[in-house]
């Protein structure tokens, strides 16, 4: 690959769609990609669409156990992340934890494509649901 590709490992949904985010499956994930040394780029954690604000002990958990070392982007899909209070809350943890907050440009979906930066980098995800070859 060329010397300025990065790799951005999605988190397998085995731990991002569990009830624990993963349990011990998130030691394995890390010693996987550990090959990657330089070309890592950012690890993708995708939350499924019902993981709301209710949930935010459990990914400060996720985020607490998650190494310092590997970066981090995390995508939230549930719309309760994007309503005050329960934003300023989800933004913070991202921030104490050094993860950066996914932003997605997708149709329909305005809330997603937010402008938080809680870390000093960030993820931005282009999704083309079906739509014609153009909007690619």
């Amino acid at each position: 690959s060329a010397d300025d590709f990065r790799f951005c490992p999605k988190i397998p949904q085995s731990i991002s769609h569990s009830r624990d985010l993963g349990g011990g499956q998130l030691t394995e994930f890390c010693l996987s990609i550990e090959g990657l040394e330089e070309k890592l780029g950012c690890c993708f954690l995708q939350l499924p669409p019902y993981f709301g604000p209710d949930r935010l002990p459990v990914l400060e958990h996720f985020l607490g156990r998650f190494p310092r070392e590997l970066p981090l982007a995390v995508e939230l899909r549930h719309p309760g992340w994007f309503a005050d209070p329960d934003g300023e809350e989800v933004w913070a943890a991202l921030e104490r934890h050094g993860a950066a907050a996914v932003i997605t440009d997708v149709a329909g979906r305005r809330d997603v494509a937010h402008m938080q930066l809680t870390a000093p980098r960030t993820l931005v995800r282009f999704v083309g649901n079906g739509l014609h070859p153009t909007d690619y």
